[in-house]
């Protein structure tokens, strides 16, 4: 099963899930809801369940308005793409990204969504209808908020309520931490 819930929604035995898929990832720090390794923390989450009701599968996302070019843009930031391993390469997260696009479109939460990532995951979310841009980023470091200013790394955006050629030209101010 999956669905879309806002963050305080979640269960606090849900929380915990969520905490334990995040520490199954990342063995060299401990998730927290509100601080989820000095990144943003997710308004919204998509969850995918088994047939025991174990969470198998998240992704979280938040909007806010960032900056384009000067332009006022408002944006869906996605991170905290995650599926337990054994759940993995059956299309689980297309299904979740389908289902979370979904409900940001249905309730007119963004006009994008948005993700940086690492390269060897491009194709995946190319794969779930993102489109890779070429620009300058800027966005305040996890931990010490200082200001980075980062060009190359990949950035890509997905429309949700507008056409992929509205999304504005020039540099990204994400204001705020990485998702």
């Amino acid at each position: 099963m999956i669905k879309t819930v806002l963050d305080n929604e979640c269960s606090d035995k849900v929380i915990k899930q969520i905490e334990m898929l995040f520490n199954q990832e990342y063995t060299d720090a401990q998730w927290t809801r509100n601080d989820p390794y000095g990144y943003s923390p997710a308004s919204v989450r998509t969850l995918a369940f088994d047939n025991e009701n174990n969470l198998v599968g998240h992704i979280g996302a938040e909007q806010r308005m960032i900056s384009v070019g000067g332009t006022e843009v408002s944006a869906a930031g996605i991170g905290g793409v995650l599926v337990a391993p054994g759940f993995r390469n059956q299309k689980l997260a297309q299904n979740m990204m389908r289902e979370l696009k979904s409900y940001l479109k249905y309730n007119q939460t963004a006009d994008f969504a948005y993700l940086g990532c690492r390269e060897e995951v491009v194709r995946f979310y190319e794969s779930c209808g993102f489109t890779r841009i070429y620009r300058t980023e800027i966005f305040l470091e996890n931990f010490s908020h200082k200001k980075i200013v980062r060009t190359g790394d990949p950035i890509l955006v997905s429309a949700i309520n507008n056409g992929i050629a509205d999304f504005p030209k020039g540099d990204i101010d994400i204001r705020g931490t990485a998702w």
